[in-house]
């Protein structure tokens, strides 16, 4: 990570302050680019987690926005007539974070060096108050650009408002980047769709149209025409072949605010992983992970409400497996089943359960006969553990693996209670939110906040879902 370069594009761009952009030199320019793009690739490769294809494709766009096109001042990220800036495409993250640090908002190379780890400014995808310069959250494919939406509403609604002829005290664009995947998403279609209706001119669009996604080719499950899409929805749309020709962004960037009717989809060909040998490449996006045991995308990625969620619908038969067998008898379930049925599978490597008794639900996976630990899916073997730590201070734990809630429910009472001994207290442990829990345990371990980005052994320590957490549960129930 070169100090010498990224000093030189954030002092270029203080003294021009409040967005009164002047060009950089051609030489500049392009140390500022691949600046962005080898920040990118070694905060990765340093945190051993991410996603470094778009960062680095995208480069060339991020230097022109933040240097040439945003109005914005680094020494204020609160200014309030500052333009908008949306990364809708998330998972991208450190094109922003690269962006800002080289432009001079407190986001230093030390954060850059720690991205993704506990603690640390610049998190796994952004977040609003978390570092300076990010506007909205995102991360869950097509919240940016909806989001952008509403900031262009807002932009024009407060200029209706207080705008005098000669005193335009609102006067801000809002600018996006979003990807194939954003694009993809309902909820994209139908901001879209509303920012066309209301003629939301100075809202800007630049759609990486890399034709990749995280499992392959976009034919494999995206095959529209976007641009005519977008044309459809009353949308001012332009083309930009590759988004290394910076004169062409320019001139799209020119059309879009001499566009007083429409809001201005730039559509930007690239290619994914640019320069590199995994160039056009899936694997050039890297692993969008998904709970708090893959932790550092951060809490937009950990969705720890949703198996309460999904258990309060009624007919809907929830399976959460811990190994594969399990997996394998709730995939049996489910075809069986009169009614829906919704398979949590974890992404961690996870060991087998040591024992042969499979039932969803509920099974006895190790024995113990003082306290009952309930878990499902990756939390069995952090009940396991916990029952290794109980039983080092004398204490026999029960471990019951609790796939389905609602096959648990099904099964006669004499059964439940042979598998849960009423008479002896209970704890249940799941990286989740705790509702709903109390019908069964006495005691529960869960996460009732958002998490947060870090390794994931960090990340569950951060939120209580430990051996040590458990253990801790069991005996002070032991206690009371």
């Amino acid at each position: 990570m070169s100090t010498q370069t990224t000093t030189t594009w954030r002092d270029d761009v203080v003294a021009r302050g409040h967005g009164d952009h002047g060009p950089m030199t051609p030489g500049a320019e392009r140390d500022a680019i691949d600046a962005v793009r080898f920040l990118a690739a070694d905060a990765v490769e340093r945190a051993e987690s991410g996603h470094p294809g778009t960062a680095m494709v995208l480069a060339p766009l991020i230097t022109r926005l933040y240097t040439r096109w945003i109005r914005h001042d680094p020494s204020t990220p609160d200014w309030f007539d500052r333009d908008r800036f949306v990364l809708s495409a998330g998972h991208a993250s450190l094109l922003q974070y690269s962006a800002l640090h080289l432009s001079g908002y407190d986001v230093s190379l030390d954060d850059l060096r720690s991205f993704r780890r506990l603690g640390s400014r610049t998190p796994g995808h952004p977040e609003r108050g978390h570092t300076p310069g990010v506007e909205v959250t995102t991360g869950p494919l097509g919240q940016g650009i909806s989001m952008a939406v509403g900031l262009a509403i807002a932009e024009r609604v407060l200029a209706a408002r207080f705008n005098r002829p000669g005193h335009d005290v609102v006067d801000h664009r809002t600018w996006v980047i979003a990807g194939d995947g954003d694009l993809m998403e309902g909820v994209s279609s139908e901001a879209a769709s509303l920012a066309g209706t209301l003629g939301l001119d100075r809202l800007t669009v630049f759609y990486d149209d890399n034709h990749i996604s995280i499992e392959g080719s976009t034919d494999l499950a995206f095959c529209e025409h976007v641009a005519r899409r977008f044309d459809a929805y009353g949308w001012h749309v332009l083309r930009v072949d590759d988004v290394n020709d910076l004169a062409d962004l320019d001139a799209a960037v020119d059309a879009a605010r001499t566009e007083h009717d429409r809001p201005t989809l730039v559509v930007v060909g690239s290619h994914i992983g640019y320069g590199t040998t995994k160039q056009d490449d899936a694997a050039a996006h890297g692993l969008t992970h998904d709970s708090v045991g893959m932790g550092e995308d951060g809490p937009t990625h950990q969705p720890i409400e949703h198996l309460a969620s999904l258990r309060a619908i009624p007919g809907l038969t929830v399976l959460r497996p811990a190994d594969g067998n399990e997996t394998a008898a709730a995939w049996r379930a489910a075809l069986e089943s009169d009614g829906p049925s919704a398979l949590i599978l974890s992404r961690q490597a996870l060991p087998g359960l040591p024992t042969d008794q499979v039932h969803v639900g509920g099974a006895v996976i190790a024995d113990g006969d003082q306290a009952t630990i309930l878990a499902t899916g990756s939390e069995v073997h952090v009940a396991l553990d916990a029952r290794d730590l109980l039983a080092a201070r004398g204490v026999g734990a029960r471990v019951v693996s609790l796939p389905s809630w609602e096959r648990f429910r099904a099964r006669p009472g004499f059964e439940r209670d042979q598998l849960v001994p009423p008479q002896r207290p209970t704890v249940s442990v799941e990286a989740g939110a705790c509702q709903g829990w109390h019908e069964f345990a006495d005691a529960v371990v869960g996460i009732d906040r958002f998490g947060l980005s870090a390794p994931g052994a960090d990340a569950l320590a951060e939120t209580g879902i430990t051996a040590e957490d458990v253990a801790d549960a069991v005996l002070a129930t032991l206690d009371r």
